[in-house]
């Protein structure tokens, strides 16, 4: 009997030891590591518009006759240049010259019709010339009639330079234009090229610098 009432003590204590004993506390869970962000795929830039390329400036075109008249003082001075270097062979540009010196004067003012008229039929003859002495004499008429019909157009008279060379006289007329300043005397040819001065009267002025071109007759020296 006393056995079994220690065994129920024993029982009893360590009940109540058991009921006692503190909570074990529970281990804390452990923490979850952050997932990366997945990451937002970048939005392509907008495409910046091509600028305009600058655009190159035109280069000037080289000059060229821009009417009747201009055509008509640039086959003068084709054949001009071919006898400066001592050329006979003027016929193209002469046969140029009179077709287009006789086209310009049915629209020519008044005062320019007959010295292109005449500066027409001038040209046919340097066309017909045989040789080098009989070209330039050809060439004096023409430039008479050449001269005669710049003094009757102003704008003409501008692009133009006259010039006289003193010993040129035996060919019956000692002027000439060019469109330079540049003096090469078609009547002397290589021999004397730069023989001669530039005038700033057309018809019997005194010779000088310039050229200032006044209307007037034809100096017939």
């Amino acid at each position: 009997m006393m056995r079994w009432m220690w065994i129920v003590a024993l029982g009893l204590a360590a009940g109540a030891c058991s009921k006692d004993e503190p909570a074990k506390p529970s281990a804390p869970a452990a923490a979850k590591p952050d997932e990366p962000a997945a990451a937002k795929p970048a939005e392509p830039a907008a495409a910046k518009p091509a600028e305009p390329a600058a655009a190159k400036p035109a280069e000037p075109a080289a000059a060229e006759p821009t009417g009747p008249i201009d055509a008509v003082f640039a086959a003068y001075e084709r054949c001009r240049a071919a006898l400066a270097s001592d050329d006979a062979e003027v016929k193209e540009c002469a046969a140029d010259m009179a077709k287009l010196a006789a086209d310009a004067a049915s629209n020519a003012t008044d005062a320019a019709k007959a010295p292109l008229g005449a500066l027409a039929k001038a040209a046919e003859q340097l066309g017909a010339a045989a040789d080098l002495d009989a070209a330039r004499r050809a060439f004096a008429e023409v430039s008479r009639a050449a001269i005669d019909a710049v003094a009757a157009l102003p704008k003409m008279a501008e692009k133009l330079h006259a010039f006289e060379c003193p010993m040129a006289k035996e060919f019956g007329f000692n002027r000439w234009l060019q469109p330079t300043a540049k003096l090469e005397n078609p009547y002397m040819g290589k021999k004397m090229l730069d023989c001669g001065m530039e005038v700033h009267d057309l018809h019997g002025g005194t010779p000088g610098m310039g050229h200032d071109m006044k209307g007037g007759e034809a100096d017939k020296n």
